[in-house]
């Protein structure tokens, strides 16, 4: 059964942690690209693994992407149609 309380304090707070998200991902960009080349010279079969990883992960959880983007796409729709 899942916490309310966390559910509202996850939901109040959206906004805060998107922008949050946002902010760190600007700050931090080139850093996350070099790191990324570093994991590319270090192990040239990582780019396959993560593909791999990937796949396996979508094939797992494709049911709850699909209706997680179908809800978003029904969302957008909604807010587009009210504005």
């Amino acid at each position: 059964m899942p916490d309310t309380r966390k559910q509202e304090y996850y939901q109040k707070n959206r906004n805060k942690r998107l922008d949050y998200q946002h902010e760190y991902y600007h700050e931090n960009k080139e850093r996350i690209k070099r790191l990324r080349e570093i994991k590319k010279e270090s192990d040239p079969d990582w780019v396959e693994k993560q593909r791999r990883y990937n796949r396996k992960y979508y094939a797992k959880n494709k049911k709850q992407i699909r209706a997680r983007r179908e809800y978003l796409r029904k969302q957008r729709e909604k807010s587009a149609g009210a504005a």
